[in-house]
C-alpha cells in the first residue's frame, strides 16, 4: 500500500498519458504514418539526447530539441515521400537506422547521457518525479480533450486519408499535426520512447481483431486496453521488484488483450448459434 501511495500520481499519469496515445495512435495508423510516427518519434529521441547533452535540464531544452528535431525529421519525410511514393518504406527504414545510430553516436560524445539515453529510449514511470508526472497528466489530459471534442472532425479527416488519400480542412489537419507533435514529443521525454510507441501502436492493432465495430467503440477500446495495462503492469513491476516497469506494461497489455479476444469469441459463439445449428 505504500508503494501505490508514493507511486500515485506516476500510476495517474501515466495511465491517462497511455490512453491519449493509444487514441492518437489510432488515427495515425489510419493515416497510414506507423513508420513515419516511428521515424518522427525517433526524431524527437535524437533531440532529447541533444538537448541534455548541450545545455542539460535548463529552461525544458531537451523537450524544445526534441521539437525541432521531430519537425525536421517530419519535413524530411513529407518531402522525400512526395518525391518517391513507390520507395517509401524504405526510406522510412533507412531514416530509422540513421536516427538510431545518431543517438547512439551523440550519447557517446556526452558520456553522462548513457544512463539518459537508456532511460529516455526504455522509459521508467517509477522513476518521474512528482512534478513531472502532475505535467505529464496535465499534458495528457489536455491532448485527450481535444481528441475527444473534435472526435467526428478528426476521424473524418482520418478517412478521407485511408480512402482518397488527401486531407480536407488543412487549418484542422495542422491542429492535428500539432497535437500529435506535443503528445509525441512530450511523451518520448518524460515515459520514454518503448512506452510511447507501445501504447501508440499496440492497442489499435490488439483491437483490430475485436468483433466490436464502430470507430467509438474502437478508440474507447484502444483507450481501456492502453489505460489499464500501464495501471496492470506498472502496479506488478512494483510488487516483483526485479521486472522493469516500460516492458511489463507491454506484455500485460499484449496479455489483457488476447484474454478479451478469448473471452469475446467463446461469448460470441455460446450466445450467437452457427447456421443450420438448430435444424440438428
Amino acid at each position: 500500500m505504500f508503494l501505490l501511495d508514493l507511486h500515485l500520481w506516476n500510476i495517474v499519469a501515466g495511465s491517462l498519458m497511455g490512453g491519449a496515445l493509444a487514441i492518437l495512435g489510432a488515427h495515425l495508423a489510419t493515416r497510414h504514418r506507423a513508420m513515419q510516427t516511428l521515424c518522427v518519434g525517433q526524431g524527437a529521441l535524437v533531440g532529447v539526447l541533444v538537448g541534455l547533452g548541450t545545455f542539460g535540464f535548463a529552461h525544458h531544452m531537451p523537450l524544445i530539441m526534441a521539437f525541432v528535431f521531430s519537425l525536421i525529421t517530419f519535413w524530411l519525410c513529407e518531402h522525400i515521400v512526395h518525391r518517391r511514393q513507390a520507395s517509401k518504406n524504405a526510406f522510412f527504414a533507412f531514416l530509422f537506422a540513421s536516427l538510431l545510430a545518431g543517438a547512439y553516436l551523440i550519447s557517446s560524445l556526452f558520456p553522462a547521457l548513457e544512463q539518459h539515453m537508456t532511460q529516455v529510449y526504455f522509459g521508467d514511470l517509477a522513476t518521474l518525479t512528482s512534478e513531472d508526472s502532475r505535467l505529464t497528466f496535465s499534458v495528457a489530459l489536455l491532448g485527450l480533450f481535444y481528441l475527444a471534442a473534435r472526435w467526428k472532425e478528426i476521424t473524418r479527416q482520418s478517412f478521407e486519408l485511408a480512402i482518397f488519400g488527401q486531407e480536407i480542412g488543412v487549418s484542422r489537419a495542422k491542429a492535428f499535426n500539432i497535437i500529435a507533435f506535443i503528445l509525441l514529443c512530450f511523451a518520448i521525454q518524460y515515459v520514454g520512447f518503448l512506452f510511447t510507441m507501445t501504447c501508440l501502436f499496440l492497442p489499435t492493432v490488439l483491437m483490430s481483431f475485436s468483433s466490436v465495430r464502430g470507430v467509438s467503440a474502437h478508440l474507447f477500446l484502444c483507450f481501456a486496453l492502453a489505460s489499464t495495462s500501464t495501471v496492470t503492469g506498472f502496479i506488478l513491476s512494483l510488487y516483483l521488484g526485479r521486472f522493469p516497469t516500460v516492458p511489463t506494461i507491454a506484455y500485460v497489455m499484449l496479455v489483457m488483450a488476447l484474454c478479451f479476444l478469448a473471452i469475446e469469441k467463446t461469448l460470441t459463439s455460446f450466445f450467437i448459434k452457427k447456421p443450420g445449428a438448430q435444424a440438428g
